[in-house]
């Protein structure tokens, strides 16, 4: 199996299941050919039986199939009934090896039930990777029966890998004495990690004051700002989020929030506030929001055109403009009929240019000029927000919205969610200025608050 010349950093076994979350993990994992891939033929014929239908999982099977195609076979070996052929994509650096067996151990153990009779063939050929291997090998799967059966034969297992111990804190709170500062200064310099968006500064007498970052300062958050927009932030998190959003400085904003903080409604709210300012570089709000629900049924499975298809998944987008309405028009107390309502909320949708767009038509779609609001971006994976935002031309500012505690995609889990590969994101050096928040107070109500703890 391995050369003498080899020199890889781990071996990863894949599961079927890590390549149809998002076929983007093969490159990942392989990091430049640091670690060597291998591919089970159980996981090819899973693969490709998958090829047919509409669905994500039908779309990562097809791209799977033609990153093989890309592929240069450059070593064939057999080992005792055991063919390993070598591959390497020029292209992507990525160094992986497809094995089969001619006869499987589960194949004569007749007391295994044909439906995990291929994790078991799998598990095999990760059990004679890890018994020939010199190399650390991983078994890896998203499947946690699968991993624990692999980890009663000895094998060691992951479920994803890059993101499992991703663990983000946007806020810190200092002691002046800690930072030598004798007051509040009105903006100031800490050497933090480039993930932190806010900080609180108190000093012997229990008086605090909040900051938020911008470049490599941290400014006080302007409360007078804050309350020149159609809704005021309620809460100091709130305040952080909205004052990111509207700091010239960052182009992508990224949100993890639980249910009922109010991310949406502050997200339009902070969006209407950049397009009022004078020469704003933006014209439109742009409300992107993927086609999934708690049953996971997709949209083409509704009846009508595509207009009334997507209403359904639009009615936050107009829950949370109905509340932007009774605040901007009828100063919070004012009750409008339906139909007054309605009105209202048209002239919003009229003055701000308010555009949903359907994630199947962003192919070939250039935006320009908008603010886009991204939501519900835990159900999506890698492949997803690099098509989303690669659609993103000039004078564009994303607001990327998700709870990774609500994630309805059955693809996609919290170490392979869109939402999450962006937070780690922060910590990278990229070219464009990226900012994170975090929201954890429910305003929607108490019964909410009660039910987001439902483990």
């Amino acid at each position: 199996m391995l050369n003498s010349t080899d020199s890889f950093e781990k071996i990863y076994v894949f599961d079927t299941n890590i390549a149809l979350s998002d076929v983007k993990n093969i490159e990942i994992l392989s990091q430049n050919s640091s670690n060597l891939l291998v591919f089970p033929e159980t996981m090819l014929d899973e693969m490709d039986a998958k090829k047919s239908g509409f669905e994500e999982i039908n779309f990562m099977a097809r791209e799977f199939g033609r990153l093989l195609e890309s592929a240069e076979v450059i070593d064939i070996t057999k080992d005792n009934g055991v063919v390993i052929n070598r591959c390497y994509i020029k292209d992507k650096n990525i160094v992986f090896e497809i094995i089969s067996k001619d006869e499987y151990d589960a194949d004569k153990d007749k007391s295994i039930e044909r439906n995990v009779l291929n994790d078991r063939k799998i598990i095999e050929i990760a059990s004679y990777v890890a018994n020939v291997s010199k190399f650390d090998t991983i078994f890896i799967s998203l499947d946690v029966m699968c991993r624990q059966r692999a980890l009663s034969l000895g094998l060691k297992t992951e479920s994803f890998g890059k993101y499992n111990e991703l663990n983000i804190e946007f806020f810190k709170e200092y002691d002046l004495s800690e930072l030598n500062l004798n007051s509040f200064p009105s903006s100031l310099e800490i050497n933090c990690e480039k993930s932190i968006s806010g900080v609180c500064l108190y000093d012997s007498y229990g008086d605090r004051k909040y900051y938020v970052k911008s470049g490599i300062l941290f400014h006080l958050i302007n409360e007078e700002e804050l309350k020149r927009q159609n809704i005021k932030p309620m809460n100091m998190q709130q305040k952080i989020m909205s004052t990111l959003m509207t700091d010239s400085y960052y182009d992508v904003v990224a949100v993890d929030a639980q249910a009922g903080t109010g991310k949406t409604l502050i997200a339009l709210s902070a969006a209407m506030k950049l397009i009022d300012q004078k020469m704003s570089p933006y014209d439109k709000i742009v409300y992107i929001r993927k086609t999934i629900i708690s049953s996971d049924t997709e949209l083409g499975f509704l009846p009508g055109t595509l207009e009334e298809k997507m209403m359904g998944y639009l009615a936050p987008l107009y829950s949370n403009l109905e509340a932007i309405a009774i605040q901007k028009y009828g100063g919070g107390k004012k009750k409008f009929s339906e139909e007054e309502m309605k009105q209202k909320i048209d002239d919003l949708i009229s003055d701000y240019r308010i555009t949903p767009m359907w994630q199947g038509h962003l192919r070939g779609a250039t935006i320009r000029n908008a603010i886009v609001i991204y939501d519900e971006i835990q159900n999506d994976n890698i492949s997803d927000i690099r098509t989303t935002l690669t659609r993103m031309g000039e004078n564009c500012k994303v607001f990327c919205l998700g709870s990774l505690r609500q994630i309805d995609n059955k693809y996609v889990n919290r170490h392979t969610s869109a939402l999450t590969y962006l937070l780690a994101k922060i910590n990278d050096d990229n070219i464009i200025n990226i900012a994170g928040a975090t929201l954890t107070n429910t305003v929607r109500s108490k019964l909410a608050e009660w039910a987001d703890e439902f483990k």
